[in-house]
């Protein structure tokens, strides 16, 4: 043959391949449009079968922009200060993701009802998450016949149905929604640009990334996707050795945080400055390991390979006393035979994905990653269980995956699903290479194509039932509670704070008469902040607030409850007479509040919808303010308390350990509420005596002991006879016989303050003995965990409880304790296998706790302070829980009981005089909101010697101050501003800064009287955006690569 016919004949050949290969190209794309529209229209199926109806999606934890866009859009615009947050708080979360998601349901609610806003946000992520797993599985094939593009539609299919998938979906939160739908998207679009680096591709993985990042609104979820890009990272560079491909690497990764930066930097300063509030709260103390313990019981290799997480132990509790599972639809359908076997099937095949892909050496980043996530799942089988107790040595491990299935579960079913794929891939190319030609392969299509889909409807059958969403979830919200937003859109524009009653527990879940159960939802609609509990666990000044705001509530003290209003600056009280309680309706205390209320003559009822009332406090000044003359300064400084005495004493007064003391509180704080290791005071016990001691600072100069009126030891009415006891106070060992006494002091002494108090025995005194213990019969007080439980006499000194898969309850009564008196309670306890006793003290007036903790690991003393409380009130019972939630056995123990009572509030009254009292008055500062942005103010022509922000010091806060400051100085201050370096924590939670001082002459102060606040943080935010936009610009003007 001639090379010119050679020639010819190979362009004919060429020619024809072509044609071929455009054919098979476009009939590939419209089946890829067929099986996408089939998704859309099965995913419209379960809409109206799930979501139809006028009816909104909330409760558990939600997200409702749709109350108020405008509030929640310049949270998220603005969003390293969480101003709405109770006291204010640097983000914990990633708010700022909230800002494009939030604009484009703001963008669809133009043409639908806001009602409908959660259910088309669901609906869009099952759809997201469905064509992202089509897309990806497609990819990984790389998809040339109509079998492949089927396994990839199969995969959607399972994907959308999966038992994992409806567990994020029942009780449905806008992160794990956005995980799960954007979640195949970021492997599609890492593995289109590994595979091809272009410019298109580099743009697709920036806005995939971008996008992305609503579900990091949860900032775990980017550290689980983070674990992710290093292990295909790692094989990628493992399997090419060339340093192309780790710049391309490095590439990708770049594309990845610039696309984060932007929530990620405010996140970062957020672990660096605020994190041990999140890990030091009272809630996560209390709760953090019983969620991971629950867990863990769903650990099981069987449960694992299912899928089957924590949430079907979780139960409802209504409010007329009824019990029921959570998920019980489909804990039935879970153990039916059909389920299960195709369920181990699914993960059979997987297994078989994974044998084939290793002996291929083909997809191995996604193998292993695949076996991590089992791993990290199935944490109750060996060998797995070793990853997660190597993880869980470290606290904040500990502390941020305690609910390892919702941070873990969607990435083992994607990687589950991959290796799927891979198998039927395999099994069925196979198949189809050995069946004889005389089979008709179109009869096996179309059973290929309808047996596995009618196995997933068998598999997903509650689902066609109408039980993806939990019921309780499908809520009618009563309009009184948007005309309630509506009310404070025109009558409280300057952001005043607001407290929201009735506040009867600690952990901020309430249960409304009309069917919400919750962390709540008010803030969404109200842009001011609301000192509601779901915050505490952010910041610890919100908690002190709520223990401070409880005393004075349960104390029925109307001048505590007064100076709360003053000191956390108060402006709004809400009264929800919707809410109710689990236990005794007595406990909400709204008589209480009422009259509470009433005797306030500058708080007025302004308006009420329906169950709801509004109050304002008409004598409440602006959020920032100045004061003349000199503050006080009083330490120490306190975590928690019941009470500020020194508010009380003084009103507004600074903290600071750079300025000489005025003031000092030896005993300032005697709460006992929490961890016993986080006591705050020395208290111990010698000679029947108990013991307060407090080591005073060293000062040179002449101080006064002030102690309170001598008030008795006990308090009493008339069915009590009155006693007398000594109260001895020793002053550096020296007896003190008067209520003001002065003394001497050096610089380098020590000290040391004490308070002698007798043991009482008497009415008021409480002794368990070992003897009196035995006869008290424990009781499992768990109405769900019926396992065993024993009470276990073991000598004359301790009592154990053991319980397995039970609480293994001991109650004492304390039926004769007053409760104007405070007591301190001492017993001995040992913690000898699982999780440490749970102790309480519940109030037979008010129906609730009045502590609520947990003992400490090992051995110990324990001592807690219960502090006085009403008048009118009598009698306590003593709890002791031994908890024990899963088949592990827990063993605790715990010796005699003591109860005496103390003069608490003379030890807390106590204080050193330091210096003379300083005279103040308060003066409005006339500010500005700069652009109504949350984290920067200015305040024109400020006069006075101090200022004070009333937002939770950080500090991120400072302040600068200008002559006449211009518009840049108003957006960059920190460049030309003069600095104030005063800053200074105001009534032990605000931000103050010492304006006028020996520093700064007066007339320094009045040539630069106008002052600039700045959260600085929010720079980091802005840095992000700048990123996002100066890098989509580059990729955008850069030349397409050929």
């Amino acid at each position: 043959m001639t090379a010119k016919m050679y020639l010819s004949t190979l362009s004919n050949f060429l020619t024809i391949k072509s044609d071929i290969l455009m054919k098979l190209a476009s009939k590939k794309k419209r089946n890829d449009y067929l099986f996408i529209f089939t998704l859309a229209i099965i995913i419209l199926l379960i809409y109206f079968l799930n979501l139809h109806g006028n009816y909104w999606i909330t409760g558990w934890d939600n997200l409702h922009p749709e109350f108020n866009y405008t509030a929640n859009i310049k949270r998220a615009a603005f969003a390293s200060w969480q101003e709405y947050q109770g006291l204010g708080l640097p983000a914990g979360h990633g708010h700022a993701t909230e800002l494009s998601r939030e604009i484009l349901l703001y963008i669809i609610d133009l043409f639908s009802p806001s009602y409908l806003i959660r259910k088309l946000y669901i609906a869009l992520t099952l759809l997201l998450g469905a064509i992202g797993i089509y897309q990806l599985v497609s990819g990984t094939l790389k998809s040339k016949y109509f079998f492949q593009q089927y396994i990839a539609f199969f995969c959607a299919l399972l994907y959308l149905v999966h038992l994992a998938t409806v567990q994020i979906y029942f009780l449905p939160y806008e992160a794990f929604l956005a995980h799960y739908g954007f979640y195949p998207w970021l492997l599609y679009a890492l593995e289109k640009f590994l595979d091809k680096p272009s410019k298109k591709n580099s743009l697709f993985l920036l806005i995939v990334n971008f996008f992305a990042s609503w579900q990091f609104y949860i900032p775990t979820l980017f550290f689980v996707y983070l674990l992710v890009i290093c292990v295909i990272s790692l094989i990628q560079i493992t399997r090419k050795r060339n340093l192309n491909t780790l710049k391309i690497l490095l590439k990708s990764i770049f594309i990845i945080l610039t696309a984060n930066l932007y929530w990620l930097l405010n996140f970062v300063y957020y672990i660096y400055n605020n994190i041990n509030s999140q890990i030091e709260s009272y809630l996560n103390y209390l709760y953090s390991q019983d969620t991971y313990i629950q867990n863990l019981m769903y650990g099981t290799i069987e449960n694992t390979t299912l899928l089957k997480g924590y949430l079907f132990n979780y139960f409802d509790f209504s409010l007329d006393g009824n019990v029921s599972l959570l998920l019980a639809n489909w804990s039935k359908h879970t153990q039916s035979t059909a389920f299960q076997l195709i369920g181990y099937t699914l993960f059979t095949i997987s297994i078989v994905g994974v044998y084939y892909s290793i002996k291929k050496k083909r997809n191995l980043a996604y193998v292993i990653l695949y076996v991590l996530f089992f791993s990290l799942l199935c944490i109750k089988t060996v060998p797995f269980d070793f990853l997660d107790r190597f993880l869980r040595s470290s606290a904040l491990f500990n502390q941020v995956f305690r609910t390892p299935f919702t941070k873990f579960a969607n990435s083992l079913l994607i990687f589950e699903i991959i290796m799927i794929a891979i198998s039927l891939n395999f099994l069925i190319q196979g198949l189809l290479n050995k069946l004889p030609l005389i089979i008709d392969r179109r009869s096996i299509r179309i059973f290929l194509l309808l047996f596995p889909i009618v196995l997933l409807f068998i598999y997903s059958l509650p689902i066609w039932q109408g039980n993806l969403i939990s019921k309780s979830m499908k809520q009618e919200i009563p309009k009184e509670y948007l005309e309630l937003f509506d009310y404070f859109k025109t009558h409280n524009k300057n952001r005043g704070r607001i407290m929201n009653l009735p506040q009867f527990q600690a952990d901020g879940w309430n249960q409304y008469a009309w069917g919400y159960n919750g962390s709540g939802f008010l803030w969404y609609g109200i842009e001011a902040s609301i000192l509601d509990r779901a915050f505490d666990v952010w910041n610890r000044s919100n908690e002190a607030y709520y223990w401070e705001l409880s005393d004075a509530i349960y104390s029925k003290d109307y001048k505590k409850f007064d100076e709360i209003i003053n000191k956390y600056h108060i402006s709004w009280i809400i009264v929800d007479n919707n809410i109710r309680a689990y236990g005794s309706s007595k406990s909400l205390y709204i008589t209480t509040i009422n009259e509470i209320l009433s005797h306030q003559s500058n708080i007025i009822k302004e308006k009420q919808f329906g169950q709801i009332e509004i109050y304002q406090v008409k004598s409440q000044s602006a959020n920032i303010i100045g004061i003349n003359g000199d503050l006080m300064n009083i330490q120490p400084f306190y975590d928690l308390a019941y009470h500020d005495e020194a508010y009380s004493d003084y009103k507004t007064y600074y903290s600071s350990t750079d300025a000489q003391i005025d003031v000092y509180y030896p005993f300032r704080t005697l709460f006992s509420g929490e961890k016993q290791e986080n006591r705050e005071f020395e208290i111990k016990e010698e000679n029947e005596r108990i013991i307060f001691s407090s080591v005073l600072p060293s000062v040179a100069k002449e101080v006064s002991l002030i102690l309170p009126g001598k008030e008795p030891l006990v308090n009493y009415d008339s069915d009590y006879k009155q006693e007398s006891y000594p109260i001895d106070v020793f002053f550096d060992d020296s007896l003190i016989h008067s209520t003001t006494t002065n003394f001497s002091t050096k610089p380098d002494s020590k000290i040391k303050l004490t308070v002698s108090v007798p043991k009482t025995f008497g009415k008021l005194s409480y002794h368990y003995s070992i003897e009196d213990i035995k006869k008290i019969e424990s009781e499992n007080c768990n109405r769900i965990n019926k396992g065993v439980f024993f009470k276990n006499n073991i000598n004359d000194y301790y009592i154990e409880l053991e319980s397995t898969h039970s609480n293994n309850c001991i109650m004492l009564p304390l039926d004769n304790l007053i409760h104007n008196s405070g007591y301190l309670i001492e017993f001995k306890s040992r913690n000898i296998k699982g999780k440490p006793l749970q102790f309480s003290i519940y109030n037979n007036t008010s129906k609730k706790n009045d502590i609520f903790t947990l003992l400490s690991s090992g051995e110990n003393i324990n001592k807690f302070i219960l502090p006085p409380k009403s008048n009118d009130g009598i009698g306590y019972v003593m709890n002791l829980d031994n908890i024990s939630l899963d088949d592990s056995t827990t063993i605790n123990q715990f010796g005699e009981v003591n109860i005496y009572p103390i003069p608490f509030n003379f030890v807390k009254k106590i204080k050193i005089i330091y210096s003379k009292n300083k005279t103040n008055s308060y003066l409005s500062a006339n500010y500005i909101d700069i652009g109504n942005s949350y984290f920067s103010y200015l305040i024109n022509d400020f006069n006075a010697d101090n200022l004070v922000l009333f937002q939770s010091y950080n500090e991120g806060w400072v302040a600068y101050s200008f002559s006449n400051p211009n518009i840049f100085n108003k957006i960059f201050p920190f460049v030309g501003g003069k600095k104030l370096l005063n800053h200074v924590k105001i009534n032990n939670w605000a931000n103050g800064w010492i304006v006028r001082s020996e520093e700064r002459s007066v007339d320094e102060v009045a040539s630069n009287s106008n002052i600039i606040i700045i959260f600085w943080p929010q720079y980091l935010q802005f840095i992000g955006y700048i990123c996002i936009i100066a890098h989509s610009i580059y990729l955008l003007a850069k030349k397409h690569n050929p």
